[in-house]
């Protein structure tokens, strides 16, 4: 498939997971050029298109899953699950002609998930490879701690807890992890939880 900008051929799309930087010009992507992204991530991105009045949506070629290898001509793609904020967002492994690229998309390890990032790090196909591509969203950040979202979970029940009246709770709601949290606090604290209705549809 042509580019606008470009004279070589476009094979395929891989998206890791659906926020905004990461898939925020999707609608500039020309038809026909090969989509791939998680189902889950699909489903959720596809709603929020259905809320903001988006005509266009993404309708893969193929949906990612972990640990199964997707080949467009000479090169093998892996995803790999991770733990991030974003639910059902990947890593990849790129293979050609002997050479290993691994990209490891926006990876977290204090979220519930964190087993699936370490999976990963430690995986035989890992290790050692020709080229890492990495992202780095805390890289200048030193001595950085993040809060494990258990922790939080356990901060929101005590808070809740100790404050009588409505708590009003403004957080993404494709954050899936944290979304969990504060059910897990509502329900310890003998709450009743509303959420509106974009966050009942994802």
């Amino acid at each position: 498939m042509d580019s606008e900008i470009t004279d070589r051929k476009i094979d395929g799309i891989f998206i890791s997971h659906n926020h905004g930087d990461h898939i925020g010009l999707f609608e500039n992507v020309k038809d026909g050029i090969p989509i791939y992204i998680g189902k889950t991530a699909l489903e959720i991105q596809n709603t929020i298109f259905d809320f903001i009045s988006k005509d266009k949506k993404i309708v893969p070629e193929k949906v990612l899953e972990n640990e199964i290898p997707i080949h467009i001509k000479d090169f093998t793609v892996t995803p790999f699950l991770i733990d991030h904020s974003a639910f059902d967002a990947y890593a990849f492994l790129i293979e050609c002609d002997g050479k290993k690229v691994i990209y490891t998309g926006d990876f977290r390890r204090h979220g519930e998930k964190g087993n699936l990032t370490d999976n990963f790090a430690k995986h035989t196909f890992a290790q050692k490879p020709d080229i890492l591509l990495i992202e780095g969203t805390n890289i200048f950040k030193h001595d950085y701690v993040a809060e494990k979202e258990d922790v939080i979970g356990m901060k929101a029940e005590a808070f809740m807890k100790k404050i009588k009246g409505n708590i009003f709770v403004l957080q993404s709601a494709a954050n899936i992890d944290r979304i969990e949290q504060i059910y897990k606090a509502s329900k310890k604290a003998n709450r009743t939880l509303l959420i509106d209705v974009f966050t009942a549809h994802i």
